[in-house]
């Protein structure tokens, strides 16, 4: 585990939690609380089965989140004291902390998880307002992007990871605005791709992807299954493609 620099302790809840200034952080506590409800009940056994993401057990997913809230806390270390801390110093070492994460017992992962995302939230409410446009960067000299995208990158990770455990927590269960973050990330990583539109059939709405031509292809279903499905996950249950087949999207990042 790479620790985080000069961080204090998680707040305690004797006392009502600071507002923050970085958004989607109220929503992303909530998640959080969700989904170590999860962590907290799964077995030996539960973790070291197969989780939705290909060559990941469940201990592998839980590992990867209890990491990445470390990562986002350095993010937030930068803005705020200037001190260039990206997320990750490489991906290597990266990948190294979540092999030798996953391997720590249930009661191991569970403490961490929730040690973690504490360390977090401390370290998102005491960050100032005037800070939140400092621009940070996953790794040094990669592409740099301001700081306050944190909070939504952090609530995507809790929840997509939620379900990729595959233990009960599914895209059914997210908030509808999740789905909408989603869908309008998705919309703009995939507009140079060939377009298509997206039919979400419990909204009764009709949403491009991409570069749509006069007769572009149509994918319907349920707004979550369609969801899922962009982010690369499963195998379009629940959907129907008007060419008979659904397109390939390629990996999500």
């Amino acid at each position: 585990m790479t620790p985080v620099p000069g961080e204090a302790p998680g707040p305690t809840r004797s006392s009502p939690a600071p507002v923050s200034a970085l958004a989607h952080l109220e929503e992303t506590v909530l998640a959080t609380q969700r989904y170590l409800a999860t962590v907290n009940r799964l077995t030996s056994a539960d973790l070291r089965g197969p989780s939705h993401l290909p060559g990941w057990s469940r201990a592998h997913v839980v590992a990867h989140v209890s990491r990445n809230a470390e990562a986002v806390q350095r993010l937030l270390h930068w803005a705020r004291t200037g001190e260039p801390t990206p997320m990750y110093v490489s991906d290597e070492v990266r990948d190294r902390d979540i092999e030798q994460s996953a391997r720590l017992s249930p009661e191991e992962l569970a403490a961490d998880a929730a040690e973690t995302a504490a360390l977090l939230e401390a370290a998102a409410r005491g960050l100032p307002a005037d800070r939140l446009e400092e621009t940070v960067s996953r790794t040094l000299g990669s592409p740099a992007f301001p700081v306050r995208r944190a909070g939504a990158m952090r609530r995507i990770e809790v929840e997509v990871h939620h379900a990729d455990l595959d233990a009960g927590y599914a895209a059914h269960d997210w908030p509808a605005d999740l789905h909408d973050l989603l869908l309008k990330r998705r919309r703009r990583e995939l507009t140079e791709r060939a377009g298509l539109v997206l039919a979400l059939t419990d909204r009764g709405e009709e949403v491009p992807l991409g570069r749509v031509s006069s007769d572009p292809a149509v994918v319907a279903g349920l707004t979550a299954d369609v969801v899922w499905w962009l982010l690369g996950r499963g195998s379009g249950e629940g959907l129907r493609c008007s060419t008979g087949q659904l397109p390939e999207l390629g990996k999500w990042a």
